[in-house]
């Protein structure tokens, strides 16, 4: 104690939350839906000090080729998402850091065969220390607002069905989704 439970089939941080004593360990568990309760739980340490909560949106094209779309900074009450904020207030050399984290795992995705959208959280606590939190393979909350920051050069549903159709796709990168302005979303 303490510690960060999840349950195994669980999205935006319910049935999930953190543990100080074997009396929130049973109160969790109380409250679970009959579908978690005998499914493994994940269980990790505690990251305390959040300074940010990086999401980083990204796109499997194919071996080798994950190409980033946009980071944007989570609002969190708790552990529970409620939306984004764009552009995130990480550093360059973080932003660089989760981006080459990002890649490896659409790399090691597109190795099992996936393609498409996908996410990853990250946390940043105050001491710099940067760890990812969470995989979403699939569109994330920020997909309109991505969508519609990068038309009319690039058009992300049309990407996405190129991809499903294996269908050449068109050149893009992080630069073509950068927008010279700030948006929120929530969920």
């Amino acid at each position: 104690y303490p510690f960060y439970i999840s349950a195994s089939y669980t999205s935006g941080g319910h049935e999930s939350g953190t543990i100080y004593s074997e009396d929130d360990l049973d109160i969790f568990y109380s409250k679970l839906r009959k579908i978690n309760k005998n499914q493994p739980f994940l269980v990790a340490d505690l990251i305390t000090d959040i300074k940010l909560s990086p999401n980083i949106n990204a796109v499997v094209c194919g071996e080798n080729d994950t190409r980033i779309i946009c980071i944007a900074d989570q609002i969190l009450r708790g552990n529970q998402y409620l939306g984004n904020i764009y552009p995130s207030k990480s550093s360059e050399k973080e932003k660089q850091i989760i981006i080459g984290a990002t890649k490896k795992v659409g790399d090691h995705l597109a190795k099992q065969g996936f393609k498409g959208l996908f996410g990853l959280d990250f946390i940043i606590d105050s001491k710099g220390n940067i760890s990812a939190v969470d995989l979403n393979p699939r569109r994330q909350g920020g997909y309109l607002v991505n969508t519609l920051m990068a038309l009319p050069k690039i058009n992300i549903p049309e990407i996405e069905l190129k991809l499903a159709l294996n269908e050449e796709i068109p050149n893009f990168d992080y630069e073509d989704f950068q927008g010279s302005f700030i948006w929120a979303h929530s969920k």
